[in-house]
């Protein structure tokens, strides 16, 4: 095979999940109240436990020492002490309309359709409640609060968060699972390891670009404005731009492909510091094919 001269096209897949990764983005206000509460609650449950700990082994330690070391007022951890409150998180499990498993299966079926592709919006973690409250309680269950999936959100930020769902297409994202992931890699490795020499392998990847595409601009304007227009061409025609690079790190010339039957020289009078080849096809659909 090394010496068929033949090129060896190795297309590469990522498993990362458009609803599980993305830029990290401001919480709500909520969310940012919710995550001060649980911090709060479990310095104040460290501090009740460490003045209990210290009684029991003979050494008892003062309130004060306790408000300097966990950043609580001393009245309120003596009061938990003493009156054996319980805290907002356990006062919440016990109202909780799902048991602590329960919501555990709930978010585990959402963050495995998420992996998947198949994202859950914020109404359907209500109707999988709902069904599990039903199939416990009888048909006649109190129905749940128009909020509560809002809350149960809220509550479990530290493994579920919401997004704006990129929309991908329903082949792509069921042929894209660890399964068809580990026998592509599998058959791979058996094709190239001590068979293929590196500067015999090549990635290729093709996108499609709008030439009126106009991005999104820092423009001048007279003061007190809330919004300042910017005029572009708005030409929906499409090219497509075609690479290749090796796995010796070096790479072929781009081709920008235009869609015509025949080749405009007007194509090449612009600044090509990379050398990119220029082509025409008459029909887009042989490249996608």
């Amino acid at each position: 095979m090394e010496g068929s001269g033949v090129f060896c096209f190795s297309f590469f897949f990522c498993l990362s999940s458009p609803f599980l990764c993305g830029m990290v983005r401001a919480l709500s206000n909520k969310a940012k109240q919710h995550l001060a509460s649980s911090d709060r609650e479990k310095r104040l449950n460290d501090a009740v436990s460490a003045y209990r700990s210290a009684k029991l082994q003979g050494s008892p330690v003062t309130y004060r020492a306790l408000e300097d070391r966990f950043d609580i007022p001393y009245r309120i951890i003596q009061w938990h002490v003493g009156k054996h409150n319980k805290t907002v998180s356990q006062a919440a499990e016990e109202w909780s309309r799902l048991s602590h498993v329960e919501s555990q299966v709930v978010l585990d079926n959402a963050l495995h359709l998420a992996e998947r592709g198949v994202a859950l919006m914020a109404k359907d973690f209500a109707r999988r409640a709902s069904a599990i409250i039903k199939a416990r309680d009888g048909p006649d269950a109190k129905p749940l609060g128009h909020n509560w999936a809002h809350r149960f959100l809220t509550r479990n930020l530290d493994q579920v968060s919401m997004y704006w769902g990129s929309c991908i297409n329903s082949k792509r994202g069921r042929a894209i699972n660890p399964i068809a992931n580990g026998d592509y890699w599998d058959v791979m490795e058996k094709l190239i390891v001590g068979k293929i020499k590196s500067w015999r392998m090549y990635g290729m990847d093709e996108i499609d670009c709008m030439l009126g595409y106009a991005p999104c601009r820092r423009v001048a304007g007279p003061p007190g404005q809330k919004i300042q227009h910017d005029q572009a061409d708005g030409n929906w025609e499409m090219v497509t731009v075609v690479n290749t690079i090796c796995a010796d790190g070096t790479y072929l010339k781009p081709i920008v492909v235009y869609k015509g039957k025949n080749f405009l020289i007007r194509w090449t009078e612009q600044e090509n510091p990379i050398e990119v080849l220029f082509m025409a096809f008459h029909s887009m659909s042989i490249l996608e094919n």
